[in-house]
């Protein structure tokens, strides 16, 4: 439902980091120059990056918000968002650090969640639909893109209020709530506790000042503060104050780029912690658009994988064969997660294989995954007898590791998995990650009499076809199937540029 939205509402950012990362910087100005000129049909997709830098590790988001342009008109312009964000915490080390887990893919900064980014699919990840005018002004909107977090409503990042007459410095205010995550010991006393979120009114401040113009480009300096209504010994229990930039292309009239760096501040009665904080925005084009598309056929970034000490990995081994189940699992997720050590594979192989055949569906779960990292020619017998597991988790993982592992007769196996129908979507994503070694079992999968099988097989060559793929692409582009006529030509249009 569609719901109309009144001149500059104090709603449009009432989260902290909405005015870092989109700018918030045009709600005062006056250029009347200053216009957004989207175009019907049009997509415009921006890099996202933001990084908090906490004393033991660093906090990343990164990925993509994509603006599709419904209509563009004298009655404003409408568009849909859809973002794919990815988290992941470091260490200094270098190592990956697990974060809260339960829920979707959050961004924290000291003891605070400052957004949260649905799933790639999923309903938090929903599109949802905003008109403008050619200001900025919203309109009319329906549905929102994040949960109302501090991060804000991604659906504006680059669509910000633009100025009706010319100034050279203006100042926004407005009121917004952040969220403290603290922990709720139960019962109290207890090592054991839950989050617990509490919500804080705050009041950001952010002051631009019009910079000098280069041709089309528009750069307006920004100053950034916010404060907590709260404060812990005179001073707020949190700020954030920055400065950064916002580039406007005034010619194509869509914002270019947006650039930040600041510092969030977290007082409490005995600490004071500071934590540097960067956010960017880009709109890909040219050479970085076609990369990014490439790497989305690729699938989301693999999770980077850390090298165990080598005490740590004779222990995780021990307990592998150990009779405690719990010791066990941590040895199985420190498995699941680190780099192999060739010298020793053959033997956590073989100690993996053991546990794959364990009564426990997460035991099996967790090994099937770890061969993916430490399997030698040995687990792919056993990873393909494991696609029959009556439990889905050890079959999802199974099927991810065969895909990795790009052994011949894995890939056979996940390719007769397409054909059948038999968890399709985890197979073709595994067959893509297979790569060149997929290639061949999925040209047969073109020749499948059902359609629906053809049309996954086009998908699939599409990320990892060569030339070898043409003839037959070529013929299934003349396909009675409208849709593989489709793909066919897609992936086509994608094999002849490599």
């Amino acid at each position: 439902m569609m719901k109309t939205m009144p001149r500059n509402p104090s709603f449009l950012r009432p989260l902290v980091l909405a005015g870092l990362l989109a700018g918030a910087s045009f709600s005062d100005v006056t250029a009347a120059e200053l216009r957004y000129q989207f175009k019907t049909g049009s997509n415009y997709l921006y890099s996202v990056r933001i990084e908090a830098s906490e004393p033991e590790f660093t906090e990343t988001v990164s990925g993509s918000a994509t603006y599709a342009v419904k209509s563009a008109n004298a009655d404003g312009i409408t568009f849909t968002m859809r973002s794919s964000l990815h988290t992941q915490r470091k260490s200094k080390s270098g190592s990956v650090v697990p974060g809260i887990s339960g829920g979707p893919p959050s961004f924290r900064a000291g003891g605070f969640r400052l957004g949260e980014f649905g799933r790639p699919n999923s309903t938090f990840a929903r599109a949802n639909e905003v008109q403008i005018d050619s200001t900025g002004q919203v309109l009319q909107e329906t549905g929102r893109s994040q949960l109302p977090q501090a991060l804000g409503d991604l659906s504006r990042v680059a669509t910000e209020l633009l100025p009706a007459s010319g100034k050279s410095t203006w100042e926004s205010t407005s009121d917004c709530v952040i969220v403290l995550e603290e922990k709720e010991f139960t019962p109290p006393g207890s090592r054991f506790y839950r989050i617990k979120d509490v919500r804080l009114p705050a009041k950001e401040k952010i002051t631009f000042t019009l910079g000098a113009i280069t041709g089309d480009l528009v750069p307006v300096a920004r100053k950034y503060e916010l404060k907590t209504a709260q404060s812990v010994l005179g001073q707020p229990r949190m700020s954030i104050t920055g400065e950064g930039t916002n580039t406007f292309d005034s010619k194509r009239g869509v914002m270019r780029d947006v650039a930040f760096k600041g510092t969030l501040t977290e007082n409490t009665p005995n600490t004071t912690l500071r934590v540097p904080i960067t956010l960017a925005l880009k709109l890909l084009e040219g050479a970085e658009l076609a990369a990014h598309q490439k790497a989305v056929l690729a699938g989301p970034p693999k999770p980077e994988l850390n090298v165990l000490p080598d005490a740590e990995l004779k222990t995780s081994i021990t307990d592998l064969g150990g009779n405690n189940k719990s010791r066990r699992t941590v040895a199985l997720s420190r498995l699941s997660n680190s780099k192999p050590d060739d010298a020793r594979k053959a033997e956590v192989t073989a100690q993996l294989l053991a546990v794959l055949k364990d009564e426990d569906p997460l035991a099996r779960q967790l090994a099937a995954k770890a061969l993916g990292n430490w399997g030698t020619t040995d687990a792919v017998k056993p990873l393909i007898a494991a696609l029959d597991d009556k439990q889905f988790g050890p079959r999802m993982t199974a099927i991810e590791s065969l895909g990795t592992l790009k052994d011949s007769r894995g890939i056979d196996a996940l390719a007769r998995m397409v054909a059948q129908r038999k968890d399709h979507f985890l197979a073709g994503n595994a067959l893509k990650a297979g790569g060149d070694a997929a290639e061949e079992a999925t040209l047969k999968l073109l020749k499948d009499t059902n359609a629906e099988v053809r049309r996954e097989a086009c998908q699939i060559l599409k990320a990892v076809g060569s030339k070898k793929s043409v003839a037959a692409l070529e013929n299934a582009s003349r396909d009675t199937d409208n849709l593989v006529v489709l793909y066919a030509k897609q992936a086509l249009e994608e094999v002849r540029q490599r």
